[in-house]
């Protein structure tokens, strides 16, 4: 590995723990933590699966990988963000503790489309399909990167 490379390796990891820091202090060192807040916990959230997207193209660029895989990778992490992952997981460790469940207030799609009054609700139906559609994108994204010449 060329020292460009290593360079850019150590860039990459410094600016995914810096994502990981400004979360943290979000998170942290906030009084009063509150539903406008859920914004900024977003914002830091998607920097962080930003960098860490960019991080395994970076990774998969530096191995060898041919460039044209580096945009479905990039968005495979980005939709399955997107796609609310993070509330499923979050659903089963509330289920593993036997503790009540609910959408509102702080998930993503709750604040993408009930606050923003496109829909009236975000509950499993809703999420399933989003979910849904999100992994049909990165199926039909991979389906068009590997079959491409």
């Amino acid at each position: 590995m060329n020292k460009a490379k290593v360079a850019g390796l150590i860039i990459v990891s410094a600016s995914f723990f810096l994502a990981l820091a400004v979360m943290d202090y979000q998170l942290m060192h906030i009084s009063g933590w509150n539903a406008d807040l859920m914004y900024k916990y977003w914002i830091s959230l998607g920097l962080i699966t930003g960098t860490f997207a960019f991080g395994l193209c970076y990774l998969a660029y530096t191995c060898g990988l041919s460039k044209r895989y580096l945009p479905a990778i990039f968005l495979t992490v980005m939709l399955l963000f997107t796609a609310g992952l993070l509330d499923i997981f979050y659903y089963l460790l509330t289920l593993i503790k036997n503790e009540p469940y609910s959408f509102a207030v702080w998930s993503a799609g709750y604040k993408w489309f009930v606050v923003s009054g496109l829909l009236p609700t975000w509950d499993w139906p809703q999420q399933i399909i989003w979910t849904a559609t999100c992994l049909i994108a990165i199926f039909l994204i991979w389906k068009k990167t590997l079959h491409s010449t």
